[in-house]
């Protein structure tokens, strides 16, 4: 009888102990698809090549008919819950906005650009309205959700979606605002400033190996680091790693 007694604790210990370990795996397994989930929306969060794609479709809205998309933009800004406008799709170039309507579908398309929106500087008014709209990809709106933003909406930006994923935000310069500041180094220049930089192949300052933090909103600080600054033929080609095509 003491036998029995002692099998059956053993068997009982055994399957506390497995549940336990069970428990300690799901929980360490859980949280790695989580921190793998978390990096793979990083990587196509303000990718470099999407900042560069954004730099210059706002260096051609600046020059094109940015002040009446301005205008037209703060006169019909509403909060009308049956039909607000908190931003303006311009993804199609439409000539209500655009004067080069041509040179603007080119340059997306070469772009990759599925996606454009011009709206102002704080997400606030967007993040009411995105849930429920469907001109939105699901990717887009978690983007918008994840970006931290000055509170001004006298001031603007643009939002922009690639075809592969990628997504990239960027402030629209403002009439009589300060220019974009000179490049100092990787680390501690603003996006504007490097997307800049990138445009005008102002990069001395960057080198292969530097690095910057970037602080995404709910994922954390992830550390950017530069790969490479050549851009090689085959980068051109389908499937190869944009690793190695630099800026």
């Amino acid at each position: 009888m003491k036998k029995n007694n002692k099998k059956g604790f053993m068997l009982a210990e055994t399957l506390i102990v497995s549940t336990f370990i069970v428990g300690v795996l799901l929980f360490i397994y859980i949280q790695l698809r989580n921190i793998n989930n978390n990096y793979s929306k990083t990587l196509a969060y303000n990718d470099v090549t999407a900042i560069y794609s954004a730099n210059n479709i706002r260096n051609f809205l600046l020059q094109d008919n940015y002040e009446e998309i301005k205008t037209y933009f703060h006169n019909n800004f509403s909060l009308d819950e049956a039909n607000p406008l908190v931003y303006l799709d311009l993804t199609t170039c439409p000539t209500d906005f655009i004067n080069e309507e041509g040179y603007c579908q080119e340059l997306l398309n070469q772009l990759n650009i599925k996606q454009l929106l011009f709206t102002d500087e704080t997400n606030e008014y967007l993040l009411r309205f995105i849930d429920d709209d469907n001109n939105l990809s699901s990717n887009m709106k978690n983007f918008i959700k994840s970006q931290k933003v000055d509170n001004e909406i006298a001031k603007y930006r643009i939002y922009i979606e690639t075809n592969d994923g990628k997504l990239a935000t960027i402030k629209m310069e403002k009439a009589g605002s300060s220019p974009v500041a000179e490049p100092e180094s990787f680390a501690t220049d603003s996006w504007e400033t490097i997307a800049s930089a990138v445009s005008s192949g102002q990069t001395e300052k960057y080198n292969i190996g530097d690095t910057k933090e970037v602080e995404v909103t709910g994922y954390g600080t992830f550390t950017v680091r530069i790969a490479n600054k050549s851009t090689p033929s085959e980068c051109n080609t389908s499937g190869f790693s944009e690793t190695a095509c630099g800026f």
